[in-house]
Order: C-alpha cells, then structure tokens, then sequence
C-alpha cells in the first residue's frame, strides 16, 4: 500500500485491523488478522514474557518438580520444542538470548520491530498488515523481514522503501481518498503511472486548446451581438415605425442574442469543467520545501567524547571528535546504541561514565519527535519554537510542507508520523536563528519518496554540523558524509572522496 504521507494509509491500515471503526460501511473477512503498527505502545512487560517464554519455562519447571497438572500438559501440546523454534527465531533476526531479560521499552527500534514480527509469526495469522515495517531496520534486519514476509500467507504492507515495493506482487494505492487496486509488481505500477500521467497531460492540452477556442469564438459572437446592438439602436431612432413594433422587435432580438450567449458559455463551461476534472486527476502538486534559515558557522572542535561509555550497552569505551562544519554519520546495527549515543551527545541523557563536551548551539530531532508537544497543533508547535514568526510565515511554512488548513489545526498526535515529522523538521529549520550542529536520528524514516528527496536537498545546503543516523547507505551518500563512525567495530571510517 502505498500513498503520500497524510493520505490515510495508517487510519485504513488500522480499520482493517480491526482497531479502529470506520465512519461508514464495514469490513469483512473470514480469515484472522495480524498487525503491526509504526507506533510503539507502552508495554513494560519483559520480552521472555510477551514472547510466552516466561510461562513456558513455569511449566517446564513444574513438570520438572513434579507439581505439574493437566493443564501444564495440555498447554505443552504442540510446545515440546518451543525453546528450540526460540533460538531459532532469535538466530534469524541477529537477536542476542540476552534480550529475553530485557523489557519491551528498553529495547531499540529495530530490536523491537523483530520481537513484534516473531510474535506475530508465531500466532500464524492468515492476514498480516504491517504499517511501515522497514523503519529503524538497518539493511541487515530489511533482509530479515524480507524472508520472514516470504515465509506468510499474506501480508499488507505500508513501505515507502524501495527494497520492499519491489518484492509486492500486488499495489494498492491511496491518493485523495481513493483506493486503486493494481494487479501488478512495483515496476509495472510506476509504468501504468507513468502513461497515465502522459495522458493525462495529453487531454490537459486538447481541452485547454479547446477551451482557448471557446473563448475566441465567445469574443467574436460577443463583438457580433454588440454590433448588432448598436445598428437596432440607430435604426429605431430613425424609424418611423410605431413604438410598439419596435419594442417588440428589440425583445425578439435581445432574446436571440441571450440565446446565442448562452450557448457560446455553455462551451467554455463545458471546458472549464474538463479541464478541472483532468487537473484534479493530475499527481502534480505543488512541491514539497524546507524553509531554512541562515545560521552562524564556526570553525574548531563542535563535539569532543573522551571514554564515553553508555547505559545498557555493552561496548567499548568511545573516544572521537567531530569539527564543526563536518558532516558525521553514527551507523551501527539495531541496538548498537545509535540513538542513545546521540541523546548524550545532545544532554538528554547521562553517559555511564567517560566525559562528552559539546561546543556550540544545538538542536535534537529523536525518532518519536519529542520536541513536539503533542496535544497542540501545528501553529501552536511552530509558535513554541519561533516567536520571532507572525501566523502568517508560519502557515506559509507549513503550506511549504503541504500541511493542509484542515490538518494543521488537529492535535499533532492524530497527525500521521510522516506529517508529524515534517512539523518537527520545519520547528528545526525555521525561523531567525539556526543551530550550527544539528542531530537527527533516521530522519528519512516516515517520508514518502518526494519529501525523502527535498529533504537531502535542503540538508545538502545545511551550512553547520550535521550528525545523523541512518541505515540508507543511499541517503547518506547524498547527505556527502564525511565520517562514518562505526559502533560495531568502534572505528571512525573518513570519507575517501
């Protein structure tokens, strides 16, 4: 399933679900129905128990104290091997048995995303709707997925990734609200999307030729009427016929006149009408852009981290500097510490020892865009960051973004991640003063294709720091990376080019 970011992918993706009620009609379906959102939940419980590997050990020790019931063997039936299918799963996503103690909320993104695709294996539904499944996946973990989509009945998924549209054999499509169904593979949809584009815009030009017709003709039968008005004018004043034949005759005449007109405007209307319709049909929209400010360069050491070590991560003490004007990627395996390395860079969390200094103005952007405050709408965000913008350079920005009117006055919780992105990156990049180092954590997670594409562009012209951290190896090297710092093996790889 694919669609622009605000579409309405993850709201049909939920009714489907069965997780949210539609507004109107029903959805039917004899088969039992898996799901994935993008979203984490709130689950504190540790991952040997969301997995069922807690209670399963409860029994095997019962049964190895002699204390076991019927129901202990019951619930065994068909679980015999169930610590070896474990191992298994855990071996096929690159998971450590170490994570069994861990809790849910404790886990990375991408370490998450793997133990929520086990569980939903495991309960063999006929149906599986994944909502952007490859997000915090490093390329490894997208190959993992890969195999485990190959491996089910049938599977929904919501991807902006190119890696997955080319293994979907089937292409829904939501745009404006409506739902294309396409029999075909990835390649074959952008092909029938691009001959309706050339036709589209192949009508575009006949109707607007016809319509510039319509017009001259409405100009000239216009220019005809006028003159003839005129004449009846001239020729009353000088008639010496009674008043009421000639009132009678102007009435006839002013009638067919009127008659004439309409049909001339019945024309354009009709083409006015054509043209709307294939416009609207048109996928070109405005473009997508983000406003950048100017912002102070400076030159030396922006951050410096003398043996960093970090809570709950099992490495190395770290030892690197970043120059300000650098552009620095933080790569790694999901649960290398990526993210939590960044947060201590920015001092939103404590280092478990070693010291961190950082020198200059900067700004976060984390995976949940936390720098939102959630129950507000998109002005009140904007407001929050750059009281210097009047409401007016503030719609215009988000306008920028295409955030509609009806959408940027929603509670930005109800906003798509996609949307809520784009409103956290233009809080980051808008208004008078600029960080020089900015940190972004998979900021191309979320975007559909063209804003992925307009915000390399806009991050190309950043004149500051830049970290970030991705597992597109595409994306950052259209970010022109300088260093990648590696925290697998601990080594800081300069760019050669």
């Amino acid at each position: 399933m694919v669609g622009r970011n605000g579409s309405g992918k993850s709201i049909l993706l939920q009714i489907l679900a069965g997780k949210k009620t539609p507004s109107a009609g029903r959805v039917l379906t004899d088969d039992s129905v898996g799901y994935l959102s993008q979203e984490r939940d709130h689950n504190t419980e540790s991952v040997a128990s969301f997995l069922g590997y807690a209670a399963w050990k409860q029994v095997q020790l019962r049964m190895q104290t002699g204390l076991s019931t019927q129901a202990d063997f019951d619930y065994l039936e068909g679980r015999w091997d169930f610590e070896e299918k474990l191992n298994a799963a855990l071996h096929d996503f690159s998971l450590s048995r170490q994570l069994l103690s861990h809790s849910l909320a404790s886990l990375s993104a991408g370490e998450y995303t793997k133990i929520r695709l086990i569980e939903l294996s495991w309960r063999k539904f006929q149906i599986t709707i994944l909502d952007e499944p490859t997000n915090h996946l490093d390329q490894l973990g997208k190959k993992q997925l890969l195999n485990w989509i190959q491996q089910q009945s049938c599977v929904i998924v919501a991807s902006h990734d190119i890696s997955i549209l080319n293994h979907a054999n089937q292409i829904l499509e939501l745009q404006h609200g409506k739902l294309t169904h396409t029999q075909c593979d990835w390649a074959g949809f952008l092909n029938i999307k691009a001959n309706q584009q050339r036709n589209l815009e192949h009508q575009e030009h006949i109707y607007k030729k016809e319509m510039t017709s319509a017009k001259k003709q409405q100009r000239r039968v216009q220019e005809h009427l006028d003159k003839q008005l005129r004449k009846g004018k001239d020729s009353r004043q000088n008639s010496n016929q009674s008043k009421i034949i000639l009132n009678h005759a102007k009435s006839k005449s002013e009638a067919s006149h009127s008659r004439l007109k309409s049909i001339q405007q019945d024309k354009v209307d009709i083409n006015q009408n054509r043209l709307r319709q294939i416009q609207q049909q048109k996928i070109e929209e405005a473009p997508i852009y983000f406003h950048m400010d100017k912002c102070e360069t400076k030159t030396g050491v922006a951050v410096m981290a003398q043996d960093l070590c970090l809570h709950h991560v099992d490495s190395l003490p770290l030892n690197f500097q970043i120059q300000h004007g650098q552009r620095f990627a933080i790569t790694g395996r999901n649960g290398s510490g990526k993210s939590t390395l960044m947060k201590v860079i920015t001092h939103h969390l404590e280092q478990a020892s070693g010291d961190i200094q950082v020198y200059g103005r900067y700004k976060m952007l984390d995976q949940h865009f936390s720098l939102l405050e959630k129950g507000a709408n998109a002005i009140e965000n904007m407001a929050l960051f750059h009281e210097d913008l009047s409401q007016t350079e503030v719609r215009q920005v988000l306008a920028h973004l295409r955030l509609k009117n009806e959408r940027i006055s929603l509670p930005v919780q109800r906003l798509s991640s996609g949307e809520q992105l784009k409103l956290a990156l233009a809080c980051l990049f808008s208004g008078r003063s600029l960080p020089n180092i900015l940190c972004i954590d998979e900021p191309d997670n979320h975007l559909d294709m063209e804003s992925k594409k307009q915000l390399v562009k806009t991050l190309q012209d950043y004149p500051g720091t830049l970290v970030v951290i991705s597992h597109d190896d595409d994306f950052l090297q259209q970010l022109n990376i300088e260093a990648f710092f590696d925290l697998d093996d601990h080594l800081i790889e300069k760019n050669a080019e």
